[in-house]
This record gives C-alpha cells, structure tokens and sequence, in this order.
C-alpha cells in the first residue's frame, strides 16, 4: 500500500523500525513504533534532527498573525508522527477506552484523518499512549510543528514558494497530484484524503500542507520577543484556545504555508471537519 510503502517489519523491545524500499525510510534510525500492551501498533513516527530555522512569515506573503519572524534552535531530537493520526488509530484508542468517536462526515475512516476532536480530545489520546506504551507522547509545540514541516527549507512550502502540484490535498490543488505509485487511491475534489496520498517533505512526514488542520499544544499568543526560540510551547496566555498549524483541504493554496496559525473562536470545545492532529514524542 502506498502508504506504508510495502516495507518489512523489525520489532527490536517493543519497538518497530521500518525497514523498506521508500528513499525516506532507507535510514532506520529515522524511522520507529512503538508497540501497545495489547499487541497493536502506536502510529509511527519520524525522528527530526537538532538544527536552526527561522520561523513565521519569512517570504512576506503571509499574515500579520504570522510576524515578526523569529528563529529557534532545537537542540535534541524528538520524533513526530510520520502521518497525521488516523480514523483507525483514534477509534482503536476509542473502543478500548469507551469514548465516543469522532464524527467522520461520512467521507470514511480507516486511513483518513481523523476530524471533529476537540484539543482535549487530542491530549486525551496522546496521555493514553504515554501511559500504554511507557514512552512520553504530546501534543508538538507549535515552532517544533513547523520547524519539521518546513525540514531546512525557508519557502511557503517545502517544495518552494509556489503552490505546485502533486503535493498537496487543498481547495484548487489539483487532485490528480498524488504520489506516483498510488494508483489504487481514487480522485477526491472535496473533504479529507487517505494519509500518505502526497509525497513527503525532506523528512519523511506526509501531509504538513493541506488535508487537515493540526492542533498543537500552545496556548493562543501572538509572535512577540516572548516566542521561545528553543522549541518549547507557549503554556501562558489565553489556554482557553490552543495554536492550530497548518490549512486544510477546505483552504486555498495561500492558508496552507508552513507558516500559516490560526486558534479556535470557540475554545477547548471546539471541533470541526477540518482540524485533526498528528502526536510527538521525546526520544530518551
């Protein structure tokens, strides 16, 4: 399947690592699962590299809200999910916790992303696989968020500062642009798309423009000389409402750049068809 690229799977304690034929996984130690008591798989996840970007509206395209720029140095690695999480990893936390699943607006679920959870929703599911697998997972931080997104590069999009093609599930993106080896995926002009359906950014991560909103664990605040510039999420100011990064597949090409943020009008209680999340995870 496209999505997997058909790789083969090494469990090393209690950890997959993902060895196949995809150019981003040829390093396995980019690459790693962890598994849950029950036998399942946690989704998986990419390792990022330490380094320095600037951040925010760098090109001059985007929005007030996304000034001044600002750098941040990210001194150790941590990993984040290669996807955004799925309908079937979130109804698998559901049916093992009781809680009620999300709406899927009758898209489908399995392998699209999952919507309609709320922040709390999102953070109710990372605190669970903290404590099932014994590793530490959370919500990215903002300038973590894009700082993987943006993998090195200082464009709108990873693959430069215009739209193009292929890349991306947004309203006037063309649909027909999927990875070339998805040829079982059917075209899809409105709503959410499989994950894995586009290529990859440098580092490995799938879908950062388009397809859903992503939460993230900053409290809503503008960019200030307060922004840390060491990765860390902003934990003060209006908590009431939290960062979303990212457009989706209801935006144009201009509210999917890297620097794009925005938070929700109705607080801890919001959801929608457009916002999902992808976890993070500290690597020990």
């Amino acid at each position: 399947m496209c999505m997997l690229c058909r790789g083969i799977n090494i469990l090393v304690f209690g950890v997959l690592l993902l060895l196949t034929g995809c150019s981003t996984d040829t390093d396995i130690a980019k690459t790693i699962q962890d598994q849950l008591k029950n036998g399942e798989m946690a989704p998986v996840l990419i390792v990022i590299p330490p380094g320095t970007n600037n951040l925010g509206d760098i090109s001059g395209a985007g929005l007030n809200s996304e000034r001044p720029t600002y750098k941040v140095s990210i001194s150790s690695s941590f990993a984040i999910g290669k996807y955004e999480v799925t309908f079937r990893e979130y109804d698998h936390f559901c049916d093992l916790t009781g809680r009620v699943k999300p709406n899927d607006e009758g898209w489908g679920r399995g392998l699209r992303p999952v919507i309609d959870v709320t922040w709390d929703d999102a953070q109710a599911y990372v605190q669970w696989l903290s404590k099932n697998t014994g590793q530490e997972y959370y919500l990215p931080s903002e300038s973590q968020w894009e700082y993987a997104t943006r993998a090195g590069t200082k464009t709108n999009y990873w693959w430069g500062d215009q739209p193009g093609d292929k890349l991306a599930q947004c309203v006037n993106c063309a649909a027909i642009n999927r990875c070339d080896t998805c040829t079982d995926i059917p075209l899809i002009d409105d709503g959410t798309v499989e994950v894995g359906s586009f290529q990859p950014n440098p580092f490995g991560l799938y879908d950062v423009h388009g397809n859903v909103m992503e939460w993230t664990a900053d409290c809503n605040n503008k960019y200030n000389s307060k922004t840390p510039g060491d990765g860390a999420p902003r934990l003060s100011g209006d908590c009431d409402r939290h960062i979303m990064k990212d457009g989706s597949w209801w935006n144009n090409v201009r509210f999917i750049r890297a620097s794009v943020r925005g938070s929700a009008v109705d607080g801890s209680d919001y959801k929608s068809q457009h916002v999902g999340f992808r976890v993070a995870r500290r690597i020990k």
